[in-house]
């Protein structure tokens, strides 16, 4: 598991929302771990787990073909390789 010396430091141009940098942040520090795939860029591995995250709210409206489960299992295989 990705383990961070300190806590992350709040974005200063953040909202007070999640900020977009913590989960670039912890996909560099999984990267250099050896927790992630190497090739996984973080940005964009970042937005696309903020786009799943928010997109969870929605699955409450309609339904999700395979539930919420094995997607986020297909994550996890996608970050790991």
């Amino acid at each position: 598991m990705v383990q961070h010396d300190r806590p992350l430091d709040p974005d200063p141009g953040s909202s007070g929302l999640c900020s977009f940098k913590h989960p670039v942040l912890l996909l560099r520090a999984g990267i250099q771990q050896g927790e992630f795939r190497a090739d996984l860029d973080p940005e964009i591995g970042a937005s696309i787990l903020m786009t799943f995250i928010l997109g969870l709210g929605t699955s409450l409206f309609m339904p999700v073909p395979g539930g919420a489960e094995q997607m986020i299992q297909h994550i996890e295989r996608w970050l790991t390789g």
